[in-house]
């Protein structure tokens, strides 16, 4: 398993998600988990669903090795 972080592209509206960290196996994993359309019993989120399915946005493995800092900061208040 691995740590992924997600993050939207594209514009993104009052309460949408626009990032997330997720722990998968692989991207395609990962993307499953966020569009909540997993066929293989792997727990999804609908909730996230909205706003990453049909969305622009980038899926990159976490690695614990680099420079301390926050990894995500979110904010996206509605």
């Amino acid at each position: 398993m691995a740590l992924w972080l997600v993050k939207r592209t594209d514009d993104v509206g009052y309460d949408e998600y626009d990032g997330l960290v997720v722990r998968a196996r692989d991207e395609a994993e990962v993307r499953s988990i966020v569009h909540d359309d997993d066929t293989t019993g792997i727990k999804t989120y609908s909730a996230y669903a909205g706003s990453f399915r049909r969305r622009e946005y980038t899926v990159e493995e976490l690695q614990a090795d680099g420079e301390s800092g926050v990894i995500l900061d979110s904010f996206n208040a509605g």
